[in-house]
């Protein structure tokens, strides 16, 4: 079964993906203005992380740009799956 996604951009279709678990709200807590990057604590520095039951840690970074990107990169691989 294919999804039907759309963005602001674009229409992809998903395989087995429901749109809930592709367009997700900011959480009211969320530092970071992006899903999946967040200040880490401890570390003092931008973690980013992957998607749904993959949450792997994809990198801690200095910038939150850095952090952003790696996030969207991964977005693109798990997406083109």
């Amino acid at each position: 079964m294919f999804t039907r996604f759309k963005n602001k951009n674009n229409v992809t279709w998903l395989k087995n993906k429901s749109i809930d678990e592709c367009v997700k709200k900011l959480q009211s807590n969320n530092t970071s203005g992006f899903n999946g990057v967040y200040f880490h604590k401890s570390s003092k520095k931008w973690r980013a992380v992957g998607i749904g039951r993959e949450r792997k840690t994809l990198g801690n970074f200095e910038k939150i740009e850095d952090a952003i990107n790696a996030r969207k990169a991964y977005e693109s691989d798990f997406y083109a799956k």
